[in-house]
Formats: C-alpha cells, sequence, structure tokens
C-alpha cells in the first residue's frame, strides 16, 4: 500500500545511507571552507605582525593540508570496507530479497 505522497515507504533510504549521502554532498564544501580560513589566518597574522606574504603563504599551505585531511576522513566513511556502508547495503538486499 502507498502512501498519499504517491511513494512506497518501503523505498525509503535508510539512515545510514542518508548520512552517507550527506558526507558525500558536503566534501568539496569542507575542503573550500578549511582553504579559505587558513588563508584568511595567514592574511589576518600578516597584517597584524607585518610580515606580509609569509603567514600568508603559511595560512594556506596548512589551510589545504586541513582541506585535504578532511577529505581523506569523509572519504573512509563512504569507504565500502566501512561497517555502516555494509550493514546498509546488506539491509537494502534484504528488502529487495522479499
Amino acid at each position: 500500500m502507498s502512501s498519499l505522497s504517491g511513494h512506497d515507504p518501503r523505498d525509503q533510504k535508510s539512515p545510514t545511507e542518508f548520512n552517507m549521502l550527506l558526507t558525500a554532498s558536503s566534501i568539496g564544501l569542507a575542503v573550500v571552507v578549511a582553504i579559505f580560513l587558513g588563508l584568511g589566518l595567514g592574511l589576518f597574522l600578516d597584517k597584524y605582525f607585518g610580515t606580509k606574504p609569509w603567514l600568508t603563504i603559511v595560512g594556506l599551505i596548512l589551510g589545504v593540508v586541513a582541506g585535504f585531511r578532511n577529505l581523506w576522513v569523509m572519504s573512509k566513511k563512504l569507504s565500502p570496507k566501512n561497517p555502516d556502508l555494509v550493514a546498509a547495503k546488506t539491509s537494502r538486499e534484504k528488502k529487495n530479497e522479499k
């Protein structure tokens, strides 16, 4: 029996799948934000200490490193070896067998 909204409630994704979709969609944003925060902090410190452009360069490098670290951590969450991903896939396959 389908609901009034026109879709079958059994087709809804599990919370784990939804969380993984959110993680995947936020990877790029996390990288860009980390880079701009590092750059902004470097620019601020350069202006404060009068060391232009050295702290800007250091801040940018640290921002890039932090951005790629975020990318690494978030991509590990989406890895096929992730237990949450395996559990969600198994659960979905069991539902499809019925």
